[in-house]
């Protein structure tokens, strides 16, 4: 092992005779000047990035404290064990007791134990931090849906707790009766971005076929283990090796596998704390189902209200031929036939005038009444010149029926959008002037639409008494209404955005942006 200290000097031969113990020498200022590979292999750190670093370096600044009692008691010829959190090069920190002396002036050998002489809880507030592991994880999963995010923060406290160098969590597909490495820390091999069958073999496997947890102890020195059959653990190098089941109500989401590079003996209390662990990944996992169900439910909710909105247009445009082409005609041959025979035969009698005029008058007013309806059904208009021309009809129409002042700005030269915006828009600004001259009592509205460059906009809004918004638990006349939510469907249908304001004496504003494409 290469390193700065003198072949002669007494911490080299300890270094040398003690490989398998991690361990370190310092100098009096507790700088690195040594380490061995069992000692780098812990901490991720390599030879180069430690020597000329200060020991108080690899450790949190909660543990200063203690390490400078530690270094105290040194300094003054004295043999010191302690308990502290070391940081690793990886995103954690493990749990270590540091036994140090003094082995020559200025000359200090530590040796760390990891995986044995753990302390007791009271040591190291082993409950506190089981604890609080917990509540990271619940609070992650009660801000979040982002589940990798959930399971990413169960293996590191995994890690944490268990002070382990491999921990997997491993989802089952059951349609594809497939396993996935869904998140893992410590790996170094190519294996976790493999997919493997549901066949009852290795860790993962026998925990899903048995429902149990599964351990597996001195891989290598055990003659009648099959290495092979435990791929993760040959691939990773582990020593020893457990899995328990990943799962919620009855329903199975995979396994959760926890392994050492050492030889460890695994605690009944490791597998429990593991266990309860692996039941918030659980509770991730399907809460990230539900959440994926209720987006898609939510998808196939927008699609059916979409293709509804298509086949009322349809069916608007369909009707309106009928009463166009049909009833129309027939009034207007009606009328026609009627002027003829009223020529042909001369009437003479008052009365038999005046009856024929009233039969006319009936068959005009029941024609302009058809042509309205048949407009508001679906206007040619709209179909032939597009969105904005069909507006200016509305306009003057509007303004006839409800003696309302009604304003039109829109950019000039606006092009073609598709036919489904097109109606929408169409379909929303009738709906909300509708609700105007029904509820409002305004003496003005206004029409507004605004083109980005990937986006229309629409503002409706009018000088009417307006309302106060509900709150939460309440209803009110606009916000529940029927037309209200026809709109809103309507515009979620496009991938827009409603919204809604109102106050009483100031009137009521609607704001609709969609997404659009021009033809």
């Amino acid at each position: 092992m290469k390193g700065i200290v003198a072949p002669g000097d007494m911490a080299a031969i300890v270094m040398k005779d003690d490989e398998g113990q991690p361990c370190v020498t310092t100098d009096g200022e507790k700088v690195v000047l040594d380490a061995n590979t069992a000692f780098q292999h812990l901490i991720g750190f390599t030879l180069p990035e430690l020597q000329g670093t200060k020991f108080v370096d690899l450790l949190p600044k909660e543990e200063y404290e203690k390490f400078e009692e530690h270094s105290r008691i040194l300094a003054e010829g004295g043999v010191s064990s302690i308990f502290v959190r070391l940081r690793t090069k990886g995103e954690f920190s493990i749990n270590a007791r540091l036994q140090s002396n003094q082995i020559a002036p200025g000359r200090f050998l530590t040796t760390v134990s990891h995986d044995g002489d753990r302390p007791s809880n009271a040591d190291t507030g082993y409950g506190n931090r089981y604890g609080l592991a917990l509540y990271e994880i619940g609070r992650q999963m009660t801000s979040s849906f982002d589940v990798d995010e959930v399971l990413k923060l169960v293996v590191k406290n995994v890690v944490w707790l268990l002070e382990c160098h491999f921990v997997a969590v491993e989802q089952v597909d059951w349609a594809s009766g497939t396993l996935t490495y869904r998140e893992v820390i410590g790996n170094k091999s190519e294996i976790t971005s493999q997919k493997a069958g549901v066949n009852g073999q290795g860790i993962a496997g026998r925990v899903i076929l048995s429902q149990k947890p599964f351990i597996v102890e001195c891989l290598s020195a055990d003659p009648n283990l099959d290495v092979p059959e435990f791929e993760v653990a040959d691939k990773e190098s582990l020593q020893s090796a457990y899995g328990v089941p990943i799962t919620n109500k009855g329903k199975q989401f995979g396994a959760l596998v926890v392994g050492y590079r050492s030889d460890h003996k695994i605690t009944e209390e490791e597998v429990q704390l593991t266990t309860n662990l692996a039941n918030q990944a659980a509770l991730a996992l399907e809460n990230a189902t539900l959440y994926q169900q209720s987006v898609e439910y939510s998808k196939s909710m927008a699609a059916l209200t979409s293709r509804l909105t298509f086949v009322q247009e349809e069916e608007r445009r369909r009707i309106t031929r009928e009463l166009h082409d049909g009833i129309g005609q027939a009034l207007t041959g009606l009328r026609l036939n009627l002027e003829i025979l009223s020529r042909q035969v001369p009437i003479v009698e008052r009365a038999a005038v005046d009856r024929v005029s009233m039969m006319k008058q009936i068959i005009d007013e029941t024609l302009n009444s058809i042509r309205q309806i048949a407009f508001d059904l679906r206007p040619p208009i709209l179909d032939d010149l597009g969105l904005i021309s069909a507006l200016r009809v509305y306009v003057d129409r509007y303004e006839e029926r409800t003696n309302i002042v009604l304003t039109l700005s829109c950019p000039d030269h606006l092009k073609r959008f598709d036919p489904k915006i097109e109606a929408t828009l169409y379909r929303v600004i009738q709906e909300g002037l509708t609700n105007v001259a029904k509820h409002s009592g305004a003496k003005s509205a206004r029409v507004e639409i605004k083109k980005t460059e990937s986006t229309l906009g629409l503002i409706i809004s009018d000088d009417g008494k307006g309302f106060d918004q509900p709150r939460d638990g309440e209803s009110g006349l606009w916000s529940s209404g029927l037309g209200i939510i026809n709109m809103k469907e309507r515009v979620s249908g496009l991938g827009g955005k409603f919204s809604l304001e109102s106050e009483t004496g100031e009137g009521t504003t609607i704001r609709i942006e969609v997404p659009f494409h021009e033809r």
